[in-house]
């Protein structure tokens, strides 16, 4: 079942490394956890993706690297 409806208002948690920040965003479409969908935040423009984590969360993990500098 979506547990995000399109136009819903959530909490996005933004994670680079061991940093986590959180800010509200306007799901654009709906989805079910496990879902990868576009948000657009409250504040400021642009789009992202993220994934559907509960319902009112999802998730963006950026900048993930390896401890062996696998990414070159």
């Amino acid at each position: 079942a979506e547990v995000i409806k399109r136009g819903d208002v959530v909490s996005v948690h933004v994670i680079s490394g061991t940093i986590v920040m959180r800010s509200p965003a306007r799901a654009l479409a709906s989805g079910r956890v496990g879902d990868t969908i576009e948000f657009e935040p409250l504040q400021g423009e642009g789009r992202f993706m993220a994934q559907v984590k509960a319902p009112g969360r999802a998730v963006v993990v950026t900048g993930a690297t390896t401890l062996t500098g696998a990414n070159g």
